[in-house]
């Protein structure tokens, strides 16, 4: 038997990411002193950190296009929507580490790890084989099955839809999907979770101080008024219902009025001083800063410091975009396979292939009056400069934007050239 016919294995693997999502939708459970019945009505916090830290990521890493493309990538691209399946992919990559591209038919379709999972091709470094499981049986076999999937392997494809089982030749040599991956090691080469377990406990830690300052501020605002000295006849039903609550203190048998004390009031800045360590503790894991959250510390932060914390996430996307650029360039050359019946990467084609680059959008858009005024300056210097894609790129220009851009400089240079 296959590995990917040992169903029990597969749902083994898809249920291995059904613990991450509650953190990124804050959703997750965590215990909480119960100490009183007020706080058994003050119903589970949850702060949002954990999507703002997927979200940003996701927000920030645009898939543009490959350059030195001399065989064709980019029109596969286009041709299969890769770049929308990858958009819709992105944050399910950040929160499972892991998530799929698959050619199914004549369509590029995207699978998070609930729904897709397979085996590691060490020397590739990429699948060997996978299986997308499109709709599970309601009562699931471990023997039998779900109810539609596909088998991806190097030499077909097995759809079973319908109760009828297909198979259709590949002749790539490759599976006709790929995995994209967040952070991948030879440890763990189907990736990690941007939310960590350090992180994750700092969602808890956060959560559960907000909800114990919801509750420390119900005590704080709500009135309660004293009575001295009451009789048992007394009508207090008739008082409390003008006046809020109210506790009724009788004096004893000898006319005495007990002694009564209050507590003191809760103060608010043990919670908020909890909220910031765990909100420190969360930013280190994610490259985040205070403002990122929606938070400000009391210490003033300078533009260095700033500019730092905005330099660590910028680190950490350009490291993911690695990663996936290379995943991305092999699922449109297996693509490219494909559609042109192809079967091997000769020496040609390899070089061809080791020169094409992936080119992302910036991940921080240049203000572009600056941005004009000081290549303005250095042009006067290097007038070569202007036509340089990176450089207008770095302003944050897409490709198709770069290339009216140039072409505009060119006719300019021109018409000047002919003027005089």
């Amino acid at each position: 038997m296959m590995v990917l016919d040992d169903w029990k294995w597969v749902y083994e693997q898809l249920n291995k990411s059904v613990g991450k999502y509650p953190f990124y939708e804050g959703t997750f459970s965590y215990s909480d002193y119960e100490t009183s019945k007020i706080a058994r009505s003050i119903a589970r916090q949850h702060v949002g950190w954990g999507r703002r830290a997927v979200e940003m990521r996701a927000n920030k890493t645009r898939f543009d296009r490959f350059e030195n493309d001399t065989i064709g990538l980019n029109e596969i691209l286009d041709e299969y929507k890769v770049r929308e399946a990858f958009d819709l992919l992105k944050e399910d990559i950040l929160v499972c580490g892991i998530g799929f591209l698959a050619l199914a038919g004549d369509k590029v379709m995207s699978f998070t790890a609930l729904e897709a999972t397979g085996t590691y091709d060490w020397y590739t470094q990429n699948l060997k084989s996978g299986v997308a499981v499109f709709r599970r049986s309601s009562t699931p076999s471990v023997i039998n099955g779900p109810d539609s999937y596909m088998q991806f392997f190097s030499d077909k494809t097995v759809v079973y839809e319908d109760e009828a089982l297909n198979t259709y030749k590949n002749h790539t040599g490759r599976p006709l999907m790929t995995m994209l991956t967040h952070k991948a090691t030879t440890r763990q080469p189907f990736g990690r979770t941007v939310l960590v377990r350090s992180s994750r406990d700092a969602l808890i830690d956060a959560s559960r101080t907000v909800r114990q300052a919801i509750i420390a501020a119900y005590h704080y605002n709500t009135k309660v008024d004293i009575l001295l000295g009451v009789d048992n006849e007394t009508d207090v039903d008739v008082i409390k219902s003008q006046t809020g609550d109210i506790l009724k203190i009788t004096s004893n048998e000898n006319g005495q009025i007990p002694q009564v004390a209050q507590f003191a009031q809760h103060a608010m800045a043990p919670f908020n001083d909890s909220l910031l360590m765990s909100a420190r503790n969360f930013c280190s894991d994610t490259k985040l800063s205070l403002n990122n959250l929606g938070l400000s510390s009391n210490a003033p932060q300078s533009p260095e410091s700033l500019e730092i914390v905005g330099d660590d996430l910028r680190e950490a996307i350009i490291e993911w975009q690695k990663e996936i650029g290379n995943q991305l360039k092999h699922f449109a050359m297996t693509l490219w396979m494909h559609k042109n019946n192809v079967t091997k990467i000769d020496d040609n084609l390899r070089q061809k292939l080791d020169a094409v680059l992936p080119v992302w959008l910036p991940i921080y858009r240049s203000d572009i009056s600056k941005f004009g005024d000081g290549l303005n300056k250095v042009a006067q210097v290097a007038p070569g400069i202007v036509m340089q894609r990176s450089v207008w790129r770095n302003a944050g220009l897409a490709s198709s934007e770069i290339d009216q851009v140039i072409t505009s400089i060119v006719d300019n240079l021109q018409n000047n050239s002919k003027a005089e």
